[in-house]
């Protein structure tokens, strides 16, 4: 009686050890929102765990190790993704095989076949909002089925194990999964919801443009609507000289300079209503299906009237942006998930020409000096290198 408290003991110090993992969870997946940076960590630490697991096991029998290192392989799978599993896969996989023994066959096979499990789940579960305890209850049911590899052990140990061993070890996955899932799909669930909190704020309260998860669900809308003809394409409208205005005037300054951009391209474009910002400061300008012909002239246009006069900004100072635009295609049939994604990815858009940077000639004020020094060390520069 007192082994079996021993063993009991064991496996729920590391039910407990899996458990702070949910903590790491939300605050790597806030911290670093993009989708390779976030799972590739947690895979690293969902690792670590099934490693230590690994190294504290029960011993039956020589070469053949009893432990939880299933669990926090078939949570990797169900909420890191492919990446995050992937990486969790290959350090505990690795240190199985360096263990050894009868079993490290069985073993490595029973890893994948939990985290392919989880990865299915996550796949057929992924439309629900809220995945519940009914759903997390199956999540402990289908990872069971990592206990299929025994049959790769020789036959008296797999009748042993199965016979024996299975039992315990599918009562403490339908205890451990479900709770520990839980409380990685309540961060989930916080996630969420800071991301449509953020989302339900459609415009950038300094430029007036459209966010740019706003941005693509307008454009999305008024498509569908027929409002407009079908938006076909994506004009990128970049500062070729933004780290300049930045420096100079300060973010105050740039945002004066981008809100100014946005009043000077209502009176350019007719479907202004749907000027949106990128997460990277550009101005996206929706082409319409009928303008893309025209694209040549309409980038032209768009850049030679952005460039045309200088900004005034508060404080008697001016600023001349310079403007770079790309045009991005869509591919038909998209939902504003698709734009999102295809922004996400985009290049930031190459400068203007060295010429065409040249700043603005300011108003001699009090900071004048400073505007005519910088313009001196441009041109300098620009001699020196040719």
């Amino acid at each position: 009686m007192t082994y079996d408290i021993d063993i009991l003991l064991d496996f729920v110090s590391s039910l407990a050890l899996v458990a702070i993992l949910a903590l790491a969870y939300g605050t790597l997946r806030r911290r670093f929102s993009g989708p390779t940076m976030a799972p590739v960590l947690l895979g690293f630490l969902f690792g670590t765990v099934t490693i230590i697991q690994m190294h504290t096991p029960l011993t039956p029998m020589e070469g053949l190790i009893i432990d939880m290192r299933n669990v926090p392989i078939a949570l990797a799978g169900a909420f890191l993704g492919l990446r995050g599993l992937a990486v969790c896969l290959v350090m505990a996989m690795a240190t199985r095989y360096g263990i050894g023994g009868v079993g490290w066959i069985s073993g490595v096979a029973g890893m994948i076949v939990a985290g392919g499990a989880g990865l299915a789940w996550d796949r057929l579960t992924r439309h629900r909002s809220v995945r519940g305890a009914g759903p997390l209850m199956a999540l402990g049911v289908v990872m069971c089925s990592h206990l299929v590899a025994a049959v790769l052990l020789p036959v008296d140990i797999a009748i042993w194990f199965l016979t024996v061993a299975a039992p315990p070890i599918v009562a403490l996955n339908l205890v451990s999964v479900p709770l520990v899932g839980a409380l990685l799909e309540r961060e989930r669930q916080l996630m969420a919801g800071e991301t449509r909190l953020k989302a339900s704020a459609s415009t950038d309260p300094d430029t007036g443009l459209l966010t740019q998860a706003a941005f693509a669900r307008e454009v999305s809308l008024a498509s569908s609507a027929g409002r407009t003809s079908p938006v076909a394409g994506i004009l990128i409208v970049g500062i070729g000289n933004r780290k300049d205005l930045a420096q100079l005037h300060g973010s105050e300054g740039l945002a004066q300079v981008s809100g100014a951009l946005r009043h000077r391209l209502k009176s350019m474009i007719t479907h202004c209503e749907l000027l949106g910002q990128s997460d990277n400061g550009d101005i996206l300008v929706p082409l319409l299906a009928d303008e893309m012909t025209d694209r040549a002239e309409i980038e032209t246009a768009l850049r030679r009237g952005l460039t045309n006069c200088a900004i005034a900004l508060p404080g008697g100072e001016s600023a001349r942006p310079t403007a770079s635009v790309q045009l991005h295609t869509l591919s038909e049939g998209y939902g504003s998930r698709d734009i999102r994604k295809q922004l996400a990815k985009l290049p930031r858009p190459r400068p203007a020409s060295a010429r065409a940077q040249t700043p603005a000639r300011p108003n001699r004020g009090a900071s004048g000096i400073h505007h005519a020094l910088f313009a001196k060390s441009e041109r300098l520069a620009r001699a020196i290198h040719g």
